[in-house]
């Protein structure tokens, strides 16, 4: 398919993909790049099981958007608070989160959902 000015665009049925796949993809693509690229950084970490492997309860489209872009989003954040920081462990660094800060609030759930 073609538009006017003769770009091709790409239907589900072209990339095997929905418009979702896609902005999931794209969001998590681009929290790795706005995330620093020091040796410390934290990541997101695989899953143990399948996106579906909680249906009919949760469905594999919510669990990938919870896993990829919520707990990403919260990889993001610690990553810009801890920057230019010495490397230090998830627990740790919680251990000496008292306030309500960004390291705490994000680190927090960086931890919480890493488990």
């Amino acid at each position: 398919m073609t538009n006017s000015s003769s770009h091709i665009l790409l239907t589900e049925t072209d990339t095997g993909a929905s418009r979702r796949d896609i902005l999931v993809k794209g969001a998590v693509f681009a929290a790795g790049v706005a995330a620093p690229a020091a040796a410390n950084a934290y990541s997101v970490p695989d899953l143990n099981y399948p996106f579906d492997a909680l249906e009919p309860y949760i469905d594999a489209p919510t669990m990938k958007i919870h896993h990829d872009k919520h707990h990403g989003t919260y990889v993001t954040n610690i990553n810009k608070a801890t920057e230019g920081k010495d490397e230090v462990p998830i627990l740790d660094l919680m251990a000496d989160a008292l306030e309500a800060t960004p390291i705490r609030n994000s680190g927090g759930g960086h931890y919480n959902h890493g488990k």
